[in-house]
């Protein structure tokens, strides 16, 4: 492994970025806390992230670090910070919900998901302009010349031009490309409920309805993207594979964090059995 590739892996700036997501993450999950009982897990994975920073910065000292474990480690950091900023926002939203009657914790927890990542990809964008041009990367060499890639390929591009326009002063689209938009972001939303459905029905034990387990579903992949993106626009992980599962990992993960945001937001089991 050249001394390229493993400044890649191990990424300053990755890292950089990692620290301060802890720094404003841990203490939200910290300080507002509501004693709920499985807070512990949120700072566990807090220490583990911290865990495998540490071990990917000492690696960039080391004459012959273990590789192979650096590249696993990318993808657990990434899922394991994933986990903590789902326990900052849910802890958030349950003191909102608490203040603020009328809105349900779910609701408030999508929202807050939602706004926040649109949030992060305009400031993103705006001020760096990475990433689009990151993601449309990623979805060119990971799609297939199939029906389903294709449709990946036009949002991508679709994406990329719309984000790229952002602080620009080019002229506003006309109304026929909007209505393209319009028409991929259905496409992708059916789609996108219809190969998940394994997950969302688990969820719906879980929650209120179906309904509601759809609406955490979506901020899960939101939040999911922005997470992979820190570690992917950021230089830790050199291409979308050092942080990929296999598809079926994929989904048993995403239900167990729906199952966690579930329990955390006040829902219990055992009233549904």
């Amino acid at each position: 492994m050249t001394e390229s590739k493993n400044e890649g892996l191990v990424g300053a700036n990755a890292v950089a970025v990692e620290s301060l997501v802890l720094a404003l993450l841990s203490p939200i999950v910290w300080g507002t806390s509501t004693f709920w009982e499985y807070d512990l897990v949120f700072l566990i994975a807090a220490a583990f992230v911290i865990i495998l920073m540490v071990i990917r910065v000492m690696a960039g000292k080391a004459e012959n670090p273990d590789i192979g474990f650096i590249r696993q480690s990318l993808g657990w950091s990434s899922r394991l910070l994933d986990l903590l900023l789902i326990g900052s926002l849910a802890a958030i939203s349950i003191r909102i919900s608490s203040l603020v009657e009328f809105f349900s914790p779910v609701a408030v927890f999508a929202g807050l998901a939602i706004v926040s990542t649109i949030g992060f990809v305009l400031l993103e964008q705006k001020v760096l302009g990475g990433y689009a041009e990151t993601w449309k990367g990623v979805i060119d060499t990971e799609t297939e010349n199939n029906p389903i890639g294709r449709l990946l390929r036009e949002a991508g591009d679709f994406g990329e031009s719309q984000l790229s326009a952002i602080g620009s002063d080019e002229s506003p689209d006309p109304p026929e490309k909007g209505a393209r938009g319009a028409v991929l972001a259905v496409l992708l939303l059916l789609l996108l409920l219809v190969v998940s459905a394994p997950i969302w029905l688990v969820l719906s034990i879980f929650f209120d309805n179906w309904k509601a387990a759809v609406l955490i579903l979506f901020s899960l992949f939101f939040l999911r993207d922005t997470t992979r993106y820190m570690y992917l626009g950021y230089g830790a992980a050199s291409n979308f594979s050092d942080l990929r599962w296999p598809l079926k990992w994929e989904f048993i993960w995403s239900a167990v964090k729906g199952i966690i945001i579930a329990f955390t937001l006040g829902y219990e089991l055992s009233p549904i059995l």
